[in-house]
């Protein structure tokens, strides 16, 4: 996610994030053949809401599919929905702060 994403929460604007360096991901191909390949994937990691400066953990899940234009080169499409936490004081809570984003891309392998 670029820094400085703009975030809604409860039908107005939350503010900003940042998302911590090395989120970890886990990417499910549902077809490991042909040129169309939908995937889900889950991830967590680490954000830093502007009203909240301290890091906490996040969570997300996505879906989407990776078109094959060649062995090497695909064009990909995804949904993801961002869940973040806060401090209570004496435990993390889910907030109601989310974000939901679409994703475009070209990729390649070396």
């Amino acid at each position: 996610m670029p820094e400085g994403e703009t975030l809604a929460g409860r039908g107005r604007q939350a503010g900003t994030t940042r998302c911590g360096p090395l989120p970890f991901s886990l990417k499910y191909d549902f077809i490991d053949a042909g040129p169309i390949r939908p995937f889900l994937a889950l991830g967590v990691g680490g954000a830093r809401l502007d009203q909240d400066p301290g890091w906490r953990p996040s969570g997300s899940i996505s879906a989407g599919f990776d078109l094959y234009l060649s062995r090497d080169v695909f064009a990909t499409l995804e949904l993801k929905q961002r869940a973040f936490t806060h401090d209570t004081g004496h435990s993390l809570e889910i907030s109601s702060v989310h974000q939901t984003g679409v994703f475009a891309g070209v990729g390649f392998y070396l």
